[in-house]
């Protein structure tokens, strides 16, 4: 809390400092905050889920498909069943013709897993930067942000709105070239202050505007992959992790291995069988 007194404010530490300088305070604190949401969004998140994908979704994609191959199998047992019952010749190739068109989608999911792989292990696999350059990209990418992000400037141009566009894909894929291009671009001068002569008032705006962001990251801190960071820099949990799903993959390849067995019996049983 803090309390405004002509031109004193009594910080928490007791500290007393004029208006001006706490709302210089309350700035950097904001442009801080900006800045760690930003870093969420923008490089982390990226990071988390493609470490996520790669070394726990690569068993997610092994027993996702078992699940898919059983379900296949369960669901070709019921359509031969059902021409063993109506004494119809069973055409194998019409029964997969089907169970393709019924597990499209279950495909679909499947490739696109694939291909997120995939992608998880190229990021993850892409140059890293330097720790001096990290800090550089994470200064320039700080300076851009108080100076393009709508959020700060509400007056911005259609051009530097896609300017900051550039901004942010420049630090998802840890571009410093071209952060570093798109600060010569722009004027080295700092973005104008809020047009508001009531200094409390600014002062007001800005604890507010603090709390809210507090808030949000509170919440992203909650949401998936962020609540995965623990356990992605624990290597005996992710150990444990693996070690439960693959526990669930080996009992998934039995159970493929007994409806594979018995859709075989089925197929070869004297009822009705056909050829194409």
């Amino acid at each position: 809390m803090s309390s405004i007194n002509s031109n004193i404010i009594s910080v928490n530490c007791g500290r007393e400092i004029s208006r001006e300088e706490y709302l210089a305070k309350l700035k950097s604190e904001l442009a801080e905050l900006f800045e760690r949401r930003e870093y969420m969004l923008t490089y982390e998140k990226s990071t988390l889920l493609a470490a996520y994908t790669k070394w726990i979704g690569s068993f997610k994609y092994e027993e996702f498909s078992l699940q898919v191959t059983i379900k296949r199998q369960q669901r070709k047992a019921q359509i031969i069943q059902a021409k063993i019952n109506r004494n119809e010749p069973i055409v194998i190739e019409a029964v997969e013709q089907q169970l393709n068109e019924e597990f499209a989608e279950y495909e679909r999911l499947l490739q696109e897993q694939l291909e997120q792989i995939k992608a998880a292990t190229d990021y993850l696999e892409s140059p890293v930067l330097s720790d001096e350059d990290a800090k550089e990209l994470k200064q320039i990418y700080r300076i851009l942000v108080k100076r393009l992000h709508p959020d700060w400037n509400p007056d911005l141009t259609q051009q530097e709105r896609d300017l900051f566009v550039r901004v942010q894909a420049a630090y998802k894929t840890a571009n410093l070239q071209e952060l570093m291009n798109i600060l010569l671009m722009i004027d080295a001068k700092e973005p104008a202050a809020l047009q508001n002569t009531d200094i409390e008032e600014e002062i007001a705006q800005y604890e507010k505007s603090i709390a809210d962001m507090k808030e949000r990251i509170e919440k992203l801190e909650f949401t998936f992959p962020f609540t995965m960071r623990e356990m992605l820099v624990d290597e005996e949990q992710l150990k444990r992790q693996q070690e439960e799903i693959q526990a669930n993959i080996s009992k998934l390849r039995e159970d493929e291995k007994k409806w594979m067995a018995y859709v075989a019996a089925m197929s070869m049983s004297r009822s009705g069988i056909g050829e194409a």
